[in-house]
């Protein structure tokens, strides 16, 4: 109950494995109609009846049974990258997009690669780009070279090491 009053205007995740011992109480607050908190409960199909009772499952399908809406999805977070970063529209190319699609095996994969891509632009060095994005530079560094070679524009940006 603690986080459902700390997430307040917000969401509250919890974990299948992992749900709090007031789950009951937690799950009547969200009837009340002043309540102000999305629930997520992340679960597997198989066991999310005993969970949830009757309410109303949202089941997000895996990525690969996505891909029709792939580039969408890609582009998606591309917008938001950009948005986060405060970017110019042109620091994330189509080669960057055909370059995150060639990885997408998770919504957090392309999260992390549209905004660690759009990172890499806007900034001169690796060591910049991972400052914009509250990581260490080793972390980008070592990301980047466990990836297949980035497209070109962004291979100049992220060669200035420093």
């Amino acid at each position: 109950m603690a986080a459902f009053e700390l997430a307040a205007g917000g969401s509250l995740c919890v974990q299948s494995r992992s749900l709090p011992p007031d789950l009951p109480e937690l799950l009547k607050s969200f009837y009340e109609p002043d309540h102000r908190v999305q629930l997520i409960v992340c679960t597997q199909r198989h066991g999310r009846d005993e969970i949830l009772g009757g309410l109303m499952p949202i089941e997000v399908p895996p990525i690969g049974a996505r891909e029709t809406e792939l580039s969408r999805i890609v582009h998606a977070y591309a917008e938001d990258a950009i948005a986060a970063l405060n970017a110019a529209a042109s620091s994330f190319s189509d080669d960057d997009h055909r370059w995150v699609m060639q990885d997408a095996r998770s919504l957090s994969k392309i999260e992390k690669a549209t905004r660690r891509v759009v990172a890499l632009h806007i900034t001169d060095s690796v060591s910049q780009a991972a400052r914009l994005l509250g990581i260490a530079q080793v972390s980008l560094s070592r990301w980047l070279d466990r990836r297949m070679p980035l497209p070109t524009r962004t291979v100049r940006a992220a060669g200035r090491r420093s």
